[in-house]
């Protein structure tokens, strides 16, 4: 289920790599720089888990509890903040008088080892956590206020973000890993997940040319009778659903197409929202 793959999972996996390196070896310096890696990463997740779910069990987990104690939402942003602190600040000393082995970079499928992109990740996710969360509205900025958003916010850009196609986080096949996109799979294989008529109304009201890049007509017919729609159309919310479903917009991804955890775009706009709320004087949003 969802809470399964987007928080339990997450846990499971961090308790894994913290007992085979910082457990393992405390006096291990490149563990702990794989630990903070792993660190950036659990804290993009949680970070998403909350937004959805709300509180979670998170700051007592690994402590051998049986009845792991729920942390408000204030309470996980202001935990989020301190572990992300302790990442960039760990592997920013790491990196100036060490680089990670071969056998890491190979298989660091962000960064290839890239230990200041990996900086700029994390503090990407921390702006990410200062912003105005749209599901909550208003409240939301009254969430930053209290978690120092504005204090937070400025933080990430001082201390680097994406700015470069380069430094967003992605996975994608490569010679070492076959990666297949899960939405193309779902598209395809179930024969499901089309284009919305919201998304269809917007690129079509507004002319918008991105139309065709982000969907395609359905790249085959079907033995079932089922033939391609002409144009481009969107399904609305309650379609019954049947083989006529198929003919909907379908989204423009293969197989082999990047996997995306965290879009420089996205940056942008999160930056873009801080200006607009007054928790930045971002001159790059002008």
């Amino acid at each position: 289920n969802n809470y399964s793959g987007m928080f339990s999972t997450i846990i499971s996996s961090w308790r894994d790599v913290r007992t085979n390196t910082i457990l393992a070896d405390p006096n291990d310096i490149t563990y702990k720089a794989i630990y903070q890696m792993v660190m950036i990463c659990k804290a993009l997740g949680v970070l998403r888990a909350t937004d959805m779910f709300g509180p979670l069990p998170y700051s007592n987990q690994g402590k051998g509890l049986t009845k792991v104690p729920y942390d408000s939402v204030e309470d996980i942003y202001t935990q989020l903040f301190k572990e992300l602190d302790e990442a960039v600040t760990y592997l920013n000393e790491y990196k100036s008088n060490y680089s990670l082995p071969e056998s890491i970079r190979k298989n660091d499928f962000f960064y290839a080892g890239d230990l200041n992109k990996w900086i700029k990740f994390a503090n990407s996710i921390r702006w990410e956590g200062s912003k105005l969360n749209e599901a909550k509205e208003i409240l939301a900025f009254e969430l930053t206020k209290l978690v120092h958003g504005e204090e937070e916010a400025q933080k990430a850009l001082n201390g680097g973000v994406m700015e470069d196609m380069s430094d967003m986080a992605k996975l994608q096949t490569n010679e070492r890993l076959i990666i297949l996109n899960s939405l193309e799979m779902i598209a395809n294989n179930y024969q499901d997940t089309r284009m919305g008529a919201t998304i269809w109304s917007y690129l079509k009201g507004y002319q918008d040319p991105r139309m065709n890049a982000y969907f395609k007509l359905n790249p085959t017919e079907r033995p079932d009778g089922y033939t391609n729609q002409t144009e481009l159309q969107g399904i609305r919310s309650g379609f019954a659903g049947d083989k006529n479903y198929l003919g909907f917009g379908y989204p423009n991804i293969k197989e082999d197409s990047p996997t995306y955890v965290m879009k420089t775009s996205e940056v942008y706009f999160l930056r873009a929202e801080a200006k607009l709320f007054g928790l930045t004087t971002d001159a790059k949003t002008d």
